[in-house]
């Protein structure tokens, strides 16, 4: 499994569903900007939490749109 962190805002308010046997998923983009050579890039990273953790931020409205981020 690859790991990775990375900070940015998200790119609009997440998104609950569930699976066809009922398990809850969160799903949004998070907006990683950098630099290279003098010009700046954003690149759309697709983030998904599963679980309870994916209803306690969903239910708790922890995280919207527009927020700035860090996911491990």
């Amino acid at each position: 499994m690859l790991r990775s962190q990375l900070e940015g805002h998200i790119g609009q308010d997440p998104v609950l569903r569930n699976t066809a046997k009922g398990l809850p998923w969160l799903s949004f983009s998070v907006a990683h900007n950098w630099t290279y050579q003098g010009e700046k890039h954003t690149e759309w990273i697709k983030c998904t939490v599963w679980g309870k953790e994916a209803e306690a931020l969903a239910r708790n409205k922890a995280i919207k749109g527009g927020q700035m981020v860090q996911v491990d």
